[in-house]
């Protein structure tokens, strides 16, 4: 067993479930090398875009990040996916993406108050519109482990950030 309590013989693709502003980034660095290869669509944004906020390359960013992890997986790399999964589709993209590899679907949901994420909000240089954060911490809140499961998730995790 690893450090997280999982066997070691299974390859597992993590997906972050969590409005923007609740840690995901902070979190997975402070994980070292338990989460396996972490895929930021933000750094990827910021890769081929004209910078993390650049929301007009997201198809491109998810076809990369697909990609890539599609190519970690197919060599037996864990794989977290660094992004807000608060869209049901953006969730079946994955599921879709573990399915094919063998890999066993992980959800970890990082949760937080929305005032705490709000502040964090206000903090960053490159700001969420407040309106949009809202209503992905509600969306995220509302996705219960029940459903999460049903969606095709073999493990849901909920931590607090």
């Amino acid at each position: 067993m690893d450090a997280n309590g999982e066997g070691t013989d299974v390859v597992r693709l993590r997906v972050l479930v969590a409005s923007p502003a609740t840690g995901k980034t902070t979190w997975c660095g402070r994980q070292n090398t338990l989460l396996g290869v972490v895929l930021s669509t933000d750094r990827t944004r910021a890769e081929i875009g004209a910078g993390e906020h650049d929301q007009g390359v997201s198809a491109r960013v998810f076809d990369l990040v697909a990609s890539r992890a599609a190519e970690h997986l197919a060599a037996g790399r864990d794989v977290t996916i660094d992004a807000t999964g608060a869209r049901r589709r953006d969730r079946a993209r994955w599921l879709v993406l573990a399915a094919a590899h063998g890999a066993v679907p992980v959800a970890i949901r990082l949760r937080c108050p929305l005032w705490t994420a709000l502040r964090r909000n206000r903090g960053r240089e490159r700001r969420v519109p407040t309106l949009v954060l809202v209503r992905m911490w509600c969306a995220v809140r509302t996705l219960t482990p029940d459903r999460l499961h049903r969606e095709g998730f073999a493990e849901v995790r909920d931590l607090r950030t």
